[in-house]
């Protein structure tokens, strides 16, 4: 009985995962069939490295070292090192010489990788505004504070 409870207290949770869910399925659909295929091949660690590589290069429009990469992947630098030259080889990424450091290069997206992620992005943006709109104010503004308070609690510490 105590697990048909736990299950019960995380059924928000676990409709939130659906919802993510759903919302990539439809964003697949939305995409070109080279896009949904090149997409469809990459692991979550390799969509994950778009991300942050897009997040951090906000910051760092130089690029992101691959120390700073692994750091936030928690993967080895060998690792990374393997996952980014996997991306390369996609045409999501580039390694370019670093501006401070001859030795050192920086990782940034190329051109496609920047396209999916916008697109992603703009995509995400129509299908949740669409959700969105069904709220009224005020349980807009109390969503918004919870998923805040969501953010906050997990990415702090990679934003200091």
């Amino acid at each position: 009985m105590k697990c048909e409870n736990e299950i019960t207290e995380q059924t928000p949770f676990i409709k939130m995962f659906l919802i993510v869910d759903r919302l990539q399925q439809r964003l697949l659909s939305t995409s070109t069939q080279s896009q949904v295929a090149l997409v469809e091949s990459l692991t979550k660690r390799q969509e994950k490295s778009i991300f942050v590589v897009s997040r951090l290069s906000r910051v760092k429009p130089e690029g992101v070292t691959l120390t700073e990469l692994a750091e936030r992947l928690n993967m080895t630098v060998p690792a990374t090192s393997v996952l980014v030259e996997s991306m390369v080889q996609k045409d999501l990424m580039s390694r370019v010489p670093s501006p401070t450091d001859r030795r050192a290069v920086c990782i940034r997206l190329s051109t496609q990788g920047q396209e999916i992620y916008e697109n992603c992005c703009r995509q995400v943006e129509h299908y949740t505004r669409h959700l969105v709109e069904k709220l009224s104010e005020e349980e807009n503004e109390y969503f918004g504070r919870i998923i805040r308070k969501f953010y906050d609690e997990l990415f702090t510490e990679e934003q200091g």
